[in-house]
């Protein structure tokens, strides 16, 4: 089942279409968190916010509201996903692990 499965979850990380340059085999990567590979939909995403949203929270500006709304969905994600009764039990911080 996993051969199955694992060649179309390949597909949706752009990095993992990387072939060995000596065996053509595909690549794998056993990096830390720093070094995860993401699906297309996540650089898609990171892309839009750099180019049309990016912007400090809490300010006065069209950018500034924009993100903190995209935070306050986020929390909600999060907060829906673990099943929390408040997005505010969610806290994103500085950390890897």
């Amino acid at each position: 089942m996993l051969d199955s499965v694992v060649p179309e979850l390949r597909h949706l990380f752009p990095s993992l279409s990387r072939k060995h340059p000596e065996t053509k085999r595909p690549v794998v990567y056993l990096d830390g968190p720093a070094g995860s590979q993401v699906p297309k939909s996540v650089i898609d995403s990171i892309s839009d916010y750099y180019l049309h949203h990016n912007a400090n929270s809490s300010g006065h500006f069209a950018t500034s509201y924009e993100t903190n709304e995209m935070m306050s969905e986020a929390h909600q994600a999060a907060a829906d996903w673990f099943g929390c009764d408040d997005p505010r039990e969610c806290i994103f911080g500085a950390n890897m692990t």
